[in-house]
């Protein structure tokens, strides 16, 4: 301490640095926390896009010219098929009860087309 220093210039010096490594850590910890949130915000677009990609079963079934008995068996299954991928999607969402039986009923009326074969 030099003469003319504030009474307690020593202990106010001990703070700044304390301060300085607090600054840190929470610095640090907020862009662990956005890095995290963007890296989330990514998945689920891709998630999204490549659900969204392509025609839907429906219009795959259109397209190959499937009826009757061969459309039914090719939409069940692309149905199951559906049903698996978006189950797979809810739970990596963390997604559970009413949020999670919308989104995958979504999912599935998306990937499939509007005309599903009833189960």
């Amino acid at each position: 301490m030099l003469p003319g220093d504030p009474p307690f210039a020593s202990i106010n010096a001990g703070n700044t640095i304390a301060h300085s490594r607090f600054r840190r850590r929470i610095s640090a910890h907020m862009e662990n926390h956005m890095l995290k949130q963007i890296v989330a915000v990514l998945t689920l677009t891709l998630a999204t896009a490549a659900m969204a990609e392509g025609p839907t079963r429906n219009a795959a079934a259109a397209e190959k010219k499937l009826a009757g008995a061969a459309k039914t068996s090719f939409l069940t299954k692309c149905e199951k098929d559906a049903t698996a991928t978006c189950q797979a999607a809810s739970n990596e969402k963390k997604l559970s009860g009413a949020a999670k039986t919308s989104f995958e009923k979504k999912c599935v009326k998306d990937s499939v087309g509007e005309s599903a074969p009833a189960k």
